[in-house]
Formats: structure tokens, sequence, C-alpha cells
């Protein structure tokens, strides 16, 4: 959370989020907290305050409720809130409980207006610091605090559709008033609401009087009734439309009670038209609260119940004058052909964006004018595209996991071609699309992180990491600053193949290892001077050419089976061998710089030996159905491009080969042709071509049918406590932001929430990288 906490007076914390009402305030108002006893029992606190709230009628239309001991059924967590502010007629009800007895009604997320939380002391669970230059906490109770209440912000933002979220904390005798939105918290100096009730009686006046938007309500949101016209219309569509893997999740979508559904407006940026879509429970939610907050869903046009169904996907994009909207990229796109990428419908901002980053500036006045200010910007923004995927982690075997991988490679070389680069390569951006024949092939979605080639600035754009942290190249978690490159996105396909085949396919890591070794491979990290860097594992299987973890206290190397119990290698294995190998070498010549201009140009590529293969017509005419440079002269046309770009001054320096004619070797022995070799193999990333051409000819192996098994990654994820260090501690928490979800993708601070009974710890599998 550095540099995402702003602390204000409540003066300007009034006069900037809550305007006023010119409805007079109930006299006396501001005293109805001042004989309120001190309580050292948290739960005693709970009635006194919010009777305090409702006998005085300052919160009028709203209902004040204590909510501590039961979680909201449809959140799949016993968290609960102590209470919370209700609109009359949405506040939850009390329970019979088993016993016959009367029990406190539970939270409601979805429709709970303000959160409040209760401490009974003011100094060790405050969550903030009174310094403004360093308001985050500095203690393990008041991380606790933090975490606490923005994992309960996030349920909030996860269950309603918002702007942002109002939230009052006490403290013993003391208060504070937060605003919370998708770039950072807003928070009130500390205040004694029992001696100096003033601030916090004003500010409830003047909330029950504000508009459902200054309230954070997304009004481009409208709930639809179950018995309404759309709510029938859903139900039929879900019915009637053609029996394919759209309906059956569209239909998942509407199942149960509990989830609302919505109508959600789509402005559209090209016809300047207000499009309507209904949808159910989305199939996708990012783990997190600051960030994008994406959430996906199957939808229905509103205004012609005839059509497809469609993908809708709802975020609050970054708002950077070198980020480009996502549909203007895939508008870019598909006007070039680009194959294997989503077809764009409709695209545009909703009017909405955080407020946090613009007030930075203006409060922290002692910052120096060339500080970039550690909160981003974001729009709401909605997109529409008509292709409906399913995730990768629904391959049926590992000739079809092959192919999707191959078509999004695919993808990214075309789009590369046509000047754009993805830059978030993960689990959860590659999907399964079938084509007209119907065989499933792979789809390259969430462009909203690309970028322009031609942008040669040396740096990243944003404060902090792009990308989804599990896939990210070893060197661009080294290097948070660091300019992804070609060979940064291939590195990426590799980890996102080892990721689901490690998870799905035959191995010699036994199930219950196989968490220690996704942990420690993908989520792990390294603590350095300039902050988290890559995980061990990762970075010693790209500098050594192999994947070893330890199992019976003796180092393994992966290896993938042909099936279960089998001694028999799967062909996998020869793919990933010769990448690594290809990665090794890359690592090597860009670590090495001494030896820069020892180079070999003899780029002869090196082909596998081809098995029986594949017979499948519609694969092989997939895999026919391209312009790969498979010519003979096609690496003496590498090698020119290579010396063209080195000229042009666009081909990284340490895999430029010198002058010499190719096959001209040099004759200063053994480490020349060793270091020789290095560079042969490095350049085979330079581009897409090698690695596509070894995918292809991957096909001619015999592969197996059925080698696809249960998932084995831990249901409960991998955690233990002698592995987890602060850092990990910190991201179980709501704030871990795309990082770790997917597609967060940005690696920031957060905090672990507390374990007592009512508000169990999170579980692993909130943030781990493909909740898909």
């Amino acid at each position: 959370m550095d540099g995402k906490i702003t602390i204000i007076s409540c003066d300007d914390f009034l006069a900037e989020f809550v305007p006023t009402t010119a409805a007079p305030r109930p006299e006396g108002s501001s005293k109805i907290f001042s004989k309120l006893d001190q309580q050292t029992v948290e739960a005693k606190m709970y009635g006194p305050l919010m009777d305090a709230i409702n006998d005085a009628g300052i919160c009028p239309g709203f209902s004040c409720v204590t909510t501590a001991t039961k979680g909201d059924k449809k959140s799949g967590s016993s968290q609960a809130i102590d209470c919370g502010i209700y609109s009359e007629g949405n506040a939850p009800r009390s329970v019979v409980n088993k016993d016959g007895t009367l029990g406190s009604p539970p939270t409601d997320w979805s429709t709970i207006e303000l959160s409040i939380e209760c401490k009974t002391h003011s100094k060790l669970r405050d969550p903030f610091e009174e310094a403004p230059s360093h308001p985050n906490p500095a203690t393990i109770l008041r991380k606790e605090t933090l975490g606490q209440i923005l994992s309960y912000s996030q349920f909030v933002f996860q269950h309603q559709h918002r702007t942002f979220h109002f939230m009052i904390l006490f403290l013993g005798d003391n208060a504070r008033i937060l605003r919370i939105d998708r770039s950072g918290i807003f928070a009130t100096k500390k205040f004694n609401y029992k001696t100096h009730g003033e601030p916090l009686a004003e500010f409830l006046w003047r909330f029950s009087h504000l508009a459902p938007a200054e309230r954070g309500v997304d009004t481009t949101a409208e709930l639809v009734p179950r018995d309404s016209v759309y709510g029938k219309l859903m139900k039929q569509k879900a019915r009637s439309a053609p029996d394919d893997h759209a309906r059956a999740r569209f239909r998942e979508s509407l199942e149960g009670e509990d989830w609302p559904w919505w109508l959600l407006h789509v402005k559209d940026e090209h016809t300047r038209k207000d499009r309507r879509f209904l949808v159910g429970k989305p199939h996708f939610t990012a783990f997190g609260l600051a960030g994008r907050g994406t959430r996906g869903y199957v939808a229905v046009d509103a205004d012609n119940a005839e059509a497809p169904f469609v993908h809708l996907k709802d975020a609050w994009r970054v708002m950077h004058d070198e980020i480009d909207k996502e549909g203007a990229i895939l508008q870019e796109l598909n006007h070039k052909k680009v194959p294997y990428v989503p077809t764009l419908l409709h695209h545009g901002d909703l009017g909405q964006t955080t407020r946090s980053s613009d007030l930075w500036r203006k409060y922290n006045p002692k910052a120096p004018s060339d500080q970039i200010c550690p909160m981003k910007k974001h729009s709401h923004y909605r997109l529409v595209v008509k292709e409906v995927g399913k995730p990768l982690t629904e391959f049926t075997n590992s000739t079809e996991l092959l192919l999707a991988l191959y078509c999004c490679l695919k993808a990214h070389a075309k789009a590369y071609e046509a000047g754009i680069i993805h830059r978030d390569i993960s689990a959860g951006n590659i999907l399964l699309y079938p084509n007209k024949k119907g065989v499933w092939c792979g789809l390259l979605n969430d462009w909203e992180l690309s970028k322009k080639v031609v942008d040669k600035a040396p740096q990243g754009r944003q404060p902090d990491r792009t990308g989804t942290w599990q896939f990210l190249s070893a060197q661009a978690l080294s290097d948070p600053t660091k300019l992804i490159v070609v060979q940064d996105e291939l590195e990426s396909f590799f980890h996102v193949a080892l990721y689901i085949a490690i998870r799905f396919l035959p191995h010699n890591c036994d199930d219950d290892s196989v968490g220690r070794l996704l942990y420690h491979y993908f989520d792990a990290h390294q603590k350095t001077d300039r902050g988290h860097s890559c995980g061990e594992m990762k970075l010693a299987s790209m500098r050594n050419g192999e994947v070893v973890f330890l199992q019976g206290g003796r180092s393994t190397h992966l290896q993938f089976l042909w099936s279960t119990g089998s001694s028999i290698d799967h062909p996998l294995n020869k793919v990933f061998k010769t990448l690594l190998t290809w990665f090794q070498a890359y690592y090597q010549v860009t670590h090495d710089a001494r030896k820069l201009n020892e180079r070999s140009d003899n780029l002869r590529s090196s082909c596998m030996d081809g098995k029986s293969g594949t017979e499948d017509a519609n694969i092989l005419e997939i895999l026919n159905d391209s312009d790969d440079d498979d010519d003979n002269d096609a690496e003496d046309r590498r090698y020119r491009d290579d010396v063209r770009s080195m000229r042009n001054g666009t081909l990284e320096a340490s895999l430029i080969p010198d002058s010499r004619r190719p096959g001209e070797v040099s004759s200063a022995g053994f480490e020349d042709l060793e270091l020789s070799r290095r560079h042969e193999l490095a350049l085979k990333l330079q581009d897409h071509r090698a690695m596509l051409k070894l995918l292809k000819e991957a096909f001619t192996y015999s592969w197996p049918q059925a080698d696809k098994g249960d998932d084995k990654r831990p249901e409960k994820g991998y955690n233990p406590d002698s592995e987890l260090d602060p850092f990990m501690v910190e991201i179980q928490s709501s704030i871990v932001r795309s990082i770790l979800g997917k597609r967060e993708s940005e690696l920031q601070d957060s905090l672990e929430p507390p374990s007592t009974p009512k508000r169990a710890k999170q579980s692993p599998e909130q943030y781990y990288p493909t909740s898909i």
C-alpha cells in the first residue's frame, strides 16, 4: 500500500467527497455518542453505536444493523463485518438459529451501503499512522486491521457495481471515516467522536441525502428482478439458445437465487450509442481491491434477443497517455486480420474515474515535483467481443493444449508484425475457442496492457510491474522497470505451458508435492535492495536450462510421463528441453557482457526427429495455414534481418553477430565455439519463428490421447507457515491486485486478514494465479 493511503482533516474529507445538503440536521445530533460507555469487549460496542445512530434520525432512509457473527453465504466466505448501514427495505433481518433462538442478521455484501468496523483500542488496532508522509501501519496488529477492512471492501466491490465505497472505523473513543476506490484510500485524521461528534454526525447526515452516484453506486448497472421482462428473457435464452459452451456458461451464471442479475450499459465509442447487455454472475472476477477489478460475463444483447451470446468485460482501465484502450487495440488487430484474437463489437468508457490519484498531489504538497504519483488513475470501461471462450484449463489432452499455445503464439507473432506487443501472457489470457469446424483453437485474450512496438521508452510506463507475476519472465520479475521485449513474452508462453502441464499432465512429481513445486516456481520471490524479485527456482531454471525440485530429500529433474505410473517419456519433454536450452543460452549471453563480440553467425536451426504424429486433418489444416519461414533460405534471411536491425539499432546488442558471412566459425578454440553456440541458440528467441517451428514440428510426434488427469493443484493452495515470509503474508489480503488472480497484474503490498473465528484467513486459493 505504499503511497496508496492519504490522511486528511475531517473538514477536507467532507469538502472533497460529501456534498452538503440544505436540509437542517436534527438538533443535538453531534452529542448522540457522548454518553456511550467505554467498552473493553468489541462485541459490546456494536449495539449502542447502532442504536445511537438509528434513534437520532441522522441517517434517514437507512438502517444501521449489527452483522458481526454471520457471513454472507453467497460470498463463499464466513467473513462478516461488525455493522453496516443499509437502505431501508434492504437491511438484512435476524435469523432463527437451530436452537430456536434469534440470531444476528447476516452480512449482505450485495446491498450494504456503508461498512462499519469496530476496535476497542484506539492505537493498537489503528490501521493508519497520523504522519502524512508515512501513513502505512508499522505493527502486525495494525496491518491486520488494514487487511481486514480492505478484505471487507473487496467483498463489497465484488458483489456490487461500485465506483467507490465509504467506511467508518471506530477505534475505542476515536473514529476515522474512509473513502476507498480502485486507486487508493483517503482517510480522515483520527478524532474523538464522543467529545467531538460533529464530523461523524455531519457525515452521516450528508451521506443520507446523497444521490446514489454520490454514494459510490454505479448507475450504469441496473438490477434485473427475476420476474421482470428482462429476467424472463434471460431465463428463456438460457433454455432455448443453441446448445453449446456459451449457452452452458450463461445458464451457469443464472443458477442460484442469491446472486443478482444486471443490465449493464456500454457506451459504444464508435457509434456513440448506448448498448445494453444482460448478465448474471461473472464467470471471472479478478482478486484484489486496488487495480482494474476486471469481471468477465457471458452476456445477452438486451435489445436483440435473437443475437448470439457475447462476452462482456467490465474493468477499471489504467488511464495513461501511452496506453490505448483495449477496444482500440482489438480494432487495429481485427483490421490487420491478426488471427486468434477476439473480434471487437463494442467498447467505451463510462464517464467514471477514480479521484484518489487526482487529489494525491494536492494533499502531498511536499512531494518533489518530478515524483510520479504512486496511485494510478483508472477509468471505468466496458468491452464486448464476439467470442465466448473457455479457460485453457478445460483442454482435453496435451495435443489440444499444444494447439492452443501454437495458435496464441501465432496471434502474438502477427500482432507483433502489426506493431503491437501483448505484455501479459498468462494462463488466464489464453482461452479455448472452437473454429468453424469445431476444433478447439487458442484465443489470445486481454490486450489491455499491450503497447505499440514503436514505443522505445527505456523503462516501463507505470510505477510498478505490469503483467501477471506467475508468468512474467525471470528478467522482468527481477527488474520492475524493464521494457518487455519478445524474449520475455516467449518465456511467458513457456511458463504458461509448464504451469498447465504440472497441474494436469502426468509427471514424476508426487501429487502431495505439486503445491510446493507450483509455489516455488510461480509464486515465490526474493527480497532485494530494489524490492521483491524473481523467485530462486524460476530464475535458476532459466539460467541452468532445467527445472529441478526437491523430492524425498533429493534434487529431481522434472519429467512428464506418457501416463500415470508409466516410465515412457511424454513428447512434451522434448519441447520443454529445447525451449529451456534456448532460454539458458539467452540468459547466459545477456548476462555475460565481457564476451559480447565473441559470437558465431552459424544460424542453422536444429530440427527435432519426427515420429508418427497427428493425423487429424483439421489440426493439420490449421498448422498448414501459416506463412512461417520454413523454406531453405529462411535462416539466411534471418541473418540479413539481424544485421539490418543492428544497423537500425533495434536488435538487442548482446545478440548481434559480427559481420562474418554465415557459416564462418571462429577458430579461437572450444571456448569460442561454445560461446558461438550460445549466441546461435539465443538468437532463436529474437523473434517467433523458431518457437513456432518447434511447436509445429512437435505435432509430428506421437502424443497420448487421454493424458489429462485431475487438477493436482491443492484445493486450498500451498502456504506452509515455515515458508511464509511477511511479503507472502501480505499478498493473501485483499489488496493483492492482479499479480495473483490473473489478471491483476501489478505487484503491490497488501495485508493479511486476521485469523479470529469470525474472520478466517483467506485461502491461498484466492490469490492463486488463475481462478478461472
